[in-house]
């Protein structure tokens, strides 16, 4: 039995491989790494501070309206022919959205009605939208109409 005899190495005609690839390699890694970073702070960002607060878009004190017909006596409540939007936020089921549509309905009225108030009961709300029995029900103590006088 023979043994076998060591074979010579093999000869290449490549060059040995060089760090170039490595280091691409590493760059690339890097950057996704340095873009997974930005991604995240972008859509998470550091909070370093106190958290900020909401602020109310209604008013802190309720409009309040003088009655002459009272001799001057405060009346707590809102009379929806002369109220800006931001005071009838103050009502109840009131936002933002649906006092804007009572304000427009108002101006609407007023333009095809000149000379009588657009509202002189509570129900006058209920073409609005949004405002239906309930609504009228919980925002009806808080609303003041015009007193019609005989003439």
């Amino acid at each position: 039995m023979s043994t076998p005899s060591p074979s010579p190495p093999p000869t290449s005609t490549e060059a040995p491989p060089s760090f170039r690839g490595v280091y691409v390699a590493g760059y690339i890694l890097l950057g996704l790494l340095l873009a997974g970073v930005l991604f995240q702070r972008w859509f998470r960002p550091l909070v370093l501070a106190d958290p900020i607060s909401v602020v109310s878009t209604r008013p802190a004190i309720e409009p309040v309206a003088r009655r002459p017909e009272a001799g001057g006596e405060i009346d707590p409540r809102i009379d929806p022919n002369t109220a800006s939007w931001a005071e009838l936020t103050s009502l109840p089921r009131v936002g933002e959205a649906m006092a804007k549509r009572i304000v427009e309905y108002r101006e609407s009225r007023l333009a095809s009605e000149p000379g009588r108030p657009a509202f002189t009961c509570p129900q006058d709300l209920e073409p609005i939208r949004g405002i239906g029995p309930q609504t009228i029900e919980q925002i009806a103590p808080r609303l003041r109409f015009p007193v019609s006088r005989p003439s």
